[in-house]
């Protein structure tokens, strides 16, 4: 993700690669200052992202699969990646506040887009369903997300869930326009603690 002030500069600056093969976020820049502490930013590198192996870790060679790809991107403009590895809300948060080149990988939503440009996919992910084998649960019988409304979820901070958001936060495939989130959700630390919580039948 890039910051849509500084789009069209970058792109004079560093070529296209860019935006075609990664997604790094810059915060939109209100003013001069910020918008030379960006420049100080893109000279270091600095790209924030979490734990999400084998794609992106700091315990993995190369940061995982796509901070490999991301690294080679920013070599082809004379730039060594300098990764950060923190919860994702943290690395979301940390370049928006502009302490940070960019961030990766996102799913695009509405409101990322208010403060964020994306460059074209860097990776294609389908949805699953997990559930705990060893107990009777009652997303055996999912068949489509409105099966899925009724059910004890949380959220990982941070994480967007494309399509299932809405679901979430209204209990209908379709976002309400202008309207508060009604589900009274749960948000954990990690995907770890969702899985922990999956384990013990705190959620289904």
């Amino acid at each position: 993700m890039i910051g849509k002030r500084t789009a069209a500069r970058l792109t004079s600056r560093y070529g296209t690669l860019l935006f075609l093969l990664m997604t790094l976020g810059l915060a939109l820049a209100p003013g001069v200052q910020r918008s030379a502490h960006a420049a100080v930013l893109l000279d270091r590198a600095v790209v924030v992202t979490g734990e999400w192996p084998p794609f992106t870790s700091e315990r993995m060679p190369g940061g995982g699969l796509l901070s490999a790809l991301v690294s080679e991107v920013l070599k082809g403009m004379d730039r060594e990646a300098v990764y950060e590895f923190l919860p994702f809300a943290n690395a979301l948060q940390m370049t928006d506040e502009g302490k940070a080149i960019g961030t990766f990988p996102w799913f695009r939503n509405a409101e990322r887009e208010k403060a964020f440009a994306y460059s074209n996919p860097i990776l294609e992910v389908e949805y699953v369903v997990f559930f705990n084998p060893t107990i009777q649960s009652p997303v055996r019988d999912v068949a489509a997300f409105e099966d899925l409304k009724d059910l004890k979820t949380v959220r990982v901070a941070g994480y967007a869930y494309g399509k299932l958001d809405c679901l979430l936060d209204f209990g209908t495939v379709e976002c309400p326009q202008d309207a508060p989130p009604v589900a009274d959700l749960g948000v954990v630390e990690s995907e770890y603690r969702a899985f922990e919580m999956l384990r013990d039948g705190e959620i289904d």
